[in-house]
């Protein structure tokens, strides 16, 4: 009997969950009417909308049966494998135009009108003076080539190599002069302002102290002095226009020393620099140093624009005439075949300073001379007859 009953139950428990699955069942059956007969509104509209594009395009159809067409094609398009348009040809020539005929003759123009001397090469084909150095091109913003005392004996910068070559140079040059002692008295001057007269000249009397001569470098530059720079002094100390001038100074009281080397400023600066390089007192200076001295350096004035060298050229035994790469031009150079005829400077020697200083020639000096010196270049150069004052 229990096993009876148990058996009824789990028929009445089927039969529960039986009617929970169709209750539930019915209960969706409203939910699933709705989701069909939406699917079959969409489907009418779509099917009208069907309807009505097919008649669209068959009336379409029979119109265009009916009109006869107002365009006809009377020949089919031709077609070539060279592409009208872009042209390649004019494309070509023209871009190698652009990039290889034009950059030469912005070259051509460029070269054309520079009037700069650049190289040694280019100097000798112009005059036929002998060139006995290049210098090269210094740092402005290095004490070392600015102040004399930093200068030792034996210094093997490259700048201090050049000056050593120039010596050298210098005694191989052979000179007309019979009266005075040979190459005793060495003149360096310029052509105009900014060419580095006075960095070559105070390095050559530095240099050429460490042997065993006597050296002194007199400031000749009296109208617009830079010897001072060399020192590290100031401009107003007194000098060669003091001693000139007055009568109670001896030069040897003036004199300013850098280890061996003897130096003479140019002094005050006077308002009549040429009458008094030209005075006899001037002579004697120089004749009485001489005497005392084995080489003698003047630092003077640029003969180009004041005649202040031109009145004491003939007491000097051979002249160094500085010019200045990329700075300097070729219009100098027919003056300075004048001074060469008319023996206005004695035994004429060229410097070429600030080789190295520009890359647009592909021009490099040597071991790469990449030094420079702060000179400010132009032509104003004066002091009353068109020189300025030093700021």
């Amino acid at each position: 009997i229990e096993n009876y009953l148990n058996s009824l139950n789990l028929k009445i428990e089927s039969l529960e969950q039986k009617e929970k699955e169709f209750s539930s069942a019915y209960q969706d059956i409203p939910e699933n009417e709705k989701i069909l007969r939406s699917i079959e509104r969409e489907l009418q509209i779509k099917e009208s909308l069907f309807l009505l594009l097919l008649q669209k395009r068959e009336e379409a159809a029979i119109n265009f049966a009916v009109i006869k067409p107002s365009i006809k094609i009377i020949e089919q398009a031709r077609v070539f494998d060279i592409p009208v348009s872009p042209n390649k040809s004019f494309i070509l020539l023209f871009s190698l135009f652009l990039g290889l005929i034009l950059p030469l003759i912005f070259l051509y123009i460029w070269f054309y009108l520079d009037d700069k001397i650049h190289t040694k090469e280019e100097l000798s084909r112009l005059v036929s003076l002998p060139i006995i150095a290049e210098i090269p091109h210094a740092k402005d913003n290095s004490t070392e080539y600015q102040l004399l005392e930093t200068i030792k004996n034996g210094s093997r910068d490259i700048l201090s190599e050049s000056i050593r070559m120039l010596i050298a140079n210098l005694k191989f040059t052979q000179y007309e002069s019979t009266n005075k002692s040979l190459g005793k008295v060495t003149l360096v001057t310029s052509s105009v302002k900014g060419e580095g007269k006075t960095l070559i000249s105070s390095r050559l009397s530095k240099i050429l102290s460490f042997s065993d001569k006597k050296v002194i470098l007199l400031g000749a530059d009296l109208r617009n002095p830079q010897l001072h720079k060399s020192l590290g002094l100031d401009k107003s100390t007194k000098g060669i226009s003091d001693y000139i001038y007055r009568d109670d100074l001896n030069w040897k009281d003036l004199l300013v020393k850098s280890g061996n080397l003897e130096i003479l400023l140019s002094g005050t600066i006077p308002p009549n620099p040429t009458e008094l390089l030209n005075s006899k007192k001037f002579k004697e200076l120089i004749d009485e140093l001489r005497k005392s001295h084995d080489y003698i350096i003047i630092d003077s004035a640029p003969c180009l624009l004041v005649a202040d060298t031109l009145q004491f050229s003939k007491h000097v035994d051979n002249s160094i005439l500085v010019l200045r790469a990329n700075h300097s031009t070729k219009n100098i150079i027919p003056f300075i075949e004048e001074l060469q005829s008319g023996n206005r400077l004695e035994a004429i020697s060229l410097v070429l300073n600030g080789v190295g200083n520009s890359q647009a020639y592909g021009y490099k000096y040597g071991y790469q001379y990449g030094y420079q010196y702060g000179y400010k270049y132009g032509y104003n150069y004066g002091y009353g007859y068109g020189y300025k004052e030093d700021k």
